[in-house]
């Protein structure tokens, strides 16, 4: 970025006008399983920067779904790519075994990730498990929802709480809800999709800011070698809090010396 930033000051330094966008986050939100993925494709696609993926074993439930990413795992270790069949140990090695391929291609550009699992299955709630022990081992930021079975699923309530244990001993940011506090399925989706909509605008924009406090002070940096010997000011005007690099006149920026005026306005 400072060579980026040195470009643009030779170019202000000789009047040539440039436009650019301000640097952009990447958010990405991660179902995993079945119940995770159908969660996941609720989340609202409005903010620049923010992806759905879907991470499911089962290949027929991912080729049903719209508007997301999706990827099926465990190939090498699931009958037909149907599913973990309930198993922990499956989910957790399809997770472990596919995860090169989920990290350089979902989560290493990620600036924070948001999981999504419903547990009591065993690609939820194994993959889950496995994926949070990976994304504390690659200092990946991260905000993991999972969800709790109904009481009435009994083999489902034992999976979950198994990998509830194992998550709980793991996790850095967790927020668990529970399908019994619901009137149903649907009304629990629909209530949870919306929770992660609110933190995910909330996370955004503390995310905009920080590439927008960091990228001006590379530009000041930038200013000092481009105007070793001359006196500058470096001007900022913002007509309105910056939500998204998409905003119209994000920054206006402007440096002053004792020779030539250059200005860039940085626009979306």
């Amino acid at each position: 970025m400072n060579e980026y930033a040195e470009e643009i000051f030779d170019k202000m330094a000789n009047c040539a006008p440039f436009k650019n966008y301000l640097p952009e986050p990447m958010i990405a939100c991660v179902g995993i399983g079945g119940g995770g993925c159908n969660i996941t494709s609720k989340l609202e696609r409005k903010l620049p920067g923010v992806k759905m993926f879907c991470l499911n074993t089962d290949d027929i439930s991912n080729a049903k779904r719209d508007g997301v990413t999706s990827y099926t795992f465990g190939k090498n270790i699931t009958v037909n790519n149907r599913d973990s069949g309930g198993y922990l140990k499956v989910g957790k090695k399809a997770m472990k075994d596919d995860f090169p391929v989920i990290y350089d291609n979902i989560i290493e550009n990620a600036d924070l990730l948001i999981i999504v699992s419903s547990l009591g299955g065993g690609t939820g709630s194994g993959g889950t498990i496995e994926m949070v022990r990976k994304c504390n081992e690659y200092s990946k930021p991260y905000r993991l929802y999972t969800i709790k079975p109904f009481e009435f699923e009994d083999n489902r309530k034992e999976i979950a709480d198994r990998a509830m244990e194992e998550i709980k001993k793991d996790a850095r940011n967790l927020v668990i809800f529970d399908n019994n506090e619901f009137d149903g399925i649907n009304d629990a989706n629909n209530y949870i999709s919306e929770e992660i909509n609110k933190f995910v605008k909330e996370a955004h924009k503390r995310l905009v800011k920080i590439y927008f406090d960091g990228f001006i002070k590379v530009l000041q940096s930038a200013a000092e070698k481009v105007f070793p010997d001359k006196e500058y000011e470096l001007i900022l005007s913002k007509e309105k809090e910056i939500e998204h690099p998409s905003d119209d006149i994000a920054l206006e920026l402007s440096i002053r010396t004792d020779g030539p005026v250059g200005t860039g306005d940085f626009i979306g």
